[in-house]
Formats: structure tokens, C-alpha cells, sequence
């Protein structure tokens, strides 16, 4: 078989849950639609961890909104 085939016998099919904590979302997210929609939602989205982050990073930077200026 051809490296990178989508027919490998190696391949591990995972849940939505399971994509979506490797995400970094809890395993009870309540992701909508079809099989299809929800991997599309977990692919699209920004992971929680991420975004804590850059929420943090622009607290700081911003003065009068809970960060910079004390």
C-alpha cells in the first residue's frame, strides 16, 4: 500500500468525543449535526486551551480591562 493511503490498515477511526478532547474540549461538549458537521465543528474550532490563552495575552495588553494598569 502507498504511504499516506487513506486504505492503511494502521489507521485509527476516532469518535467525535474523542477528536474533541484531543481538542482540548470537555468529552461532554454538545456538539450539533451530523457525524460529518460535528468533526467539521471540532476542526474549525479554537481550542479552549488556545484561547484562554490569547484571551489572557490581550487582558494584559489592554489597559483598564483587567490587565495593564494597576
Amino acid at each position: 500500500m502507498a504511504e499516506g493511503s487513506r486504505e492503511s490498515s494502521d489507521a485509527v477511526r476516532i469518535s467525535v468525543e474523542e477528536a474533541g478532547v484531543l481538542q482540548g474540549f470537555r468529552a461532554d461538549y454538545p456538539w450539533q449535526g451530523s457525524r460529518s458537521r460535528r468533526f467539521l465543528q471540532i476542526g474549525n474550532a479554537v481550542c479552549p486551551p488556545l484561547a484562554r490563552l490569547v484571551v489572557a495575552a490581550l487582558a494584559r495588553q489592554s489597559p483598564g480591562r483587567g490587565g495593564g494598569e494597576r
